[in-house]
């Protein structure tokens, strides 16, 4: 199992390499669901529970920003959420910012 700490690592590795283009000029949301492929590709395995928990602690810091999708989108997110890294996450991701509940791999 993977320590909580590096799970929010992890995460805002896979966040911060989404590409730019919303209309306000932030990262692009992508679903829990594709992040958590990332994950098992990277071979890490960690159940959606675990992912949704460390979301909810990275939202809390206002790491992340959680959408829940309306229209087509909720069809395409199947009951999901659609997640992006913030700019305080960034910071934290690019190390300006110290945190020491989240460890970047």
């Amino acid at each position: 199992m993977i320590h909580k700490t590096i799970l929010r690592g992890w995460l805002l590795r896979f966040l911060h390499e989404m590409p730019t283009g919303e209309d306000d000029g932030g990262r692009m949301f992508t679903s829990t669901e594709l992040l958590q492929g990332n994950l098992k590709a990277a071979k890490i395995p960690v159940t959606r529970s675990d992912i949704d928990r460390e979301l909810a602690y990275l939202q809390s810091k206002k790491y992340v920003e959680l959408k829940k999708p309306t229209g087509a989108a909720a069809r395409i997110f199947d009951g999901g959420v659609m997640v992006r890294i913030t700019g305080d996450g960034v910071d934290v991701f690019e190390g300006t910012t110290e945190d020491k509940g989240v460890v970047i791999p």
